[in-house]
């Protein structure tokens, strides 16, 4: 997936896309953009990070469920970054080329959502590290 097909990126952090609420409950849209292949779940203890790397052709979508992380971002076509906080119920597009660093703040737990799923034979990974401002 190119990252010129999902939305401007400057739409940081990003609310929920559509949130139903009746009398039998809720049932909220986390986004609804893009071709996810991949899901994933994780629990970070407060601290941790996540990233210092960059994909070449994956997209990730980010959502807290709980928790609060600082994301910083570093674009690899021309090195500007970007830093903001999410928060639970928010999430971040972290689009091909452009490197990420999360930083979870409180203890937290969250959906990753990937264009491409992991393949061990070609991780499309690549390190480059984004310094926290």
């Amino acid at each position: 997936m190119a990252a010129e097909a999902l939305s401007d990126i400057s739409y940081r952090p990003r609310d929920v896309a559509y949130v139903r609420q009746d009398q039998r409950g809720s049932l909220t849209e986390i986004i609804n953009e893009g071709t996810w292949r991949s899901v994933l779940t994780g629990d970070m203890h407060a601290g941790a990070v996540i990233g210092d790397h960059y994909h070449k052709i994956t997209d990730v979508y980010l959502h807290l469920l709980s928790g609060q992380a600082t994301v910083h971002t570093r674009s690899v076509a021309d090195g500007s970054c970007e830093s903001f906080t999410i928060f639970a119920g928010q999430g971040v597009l972290l689009p091909a080329m452009e490197s990420h660093h999360v930083r979870f703040t409180e203890a937290s737990n969250f959906l990753l959502l990937k264009s491409q799923p992991f393949d061990p034979e070609h991780p499309d990974t690549y390190p480059l590290p984004v310094h926290e401002a």
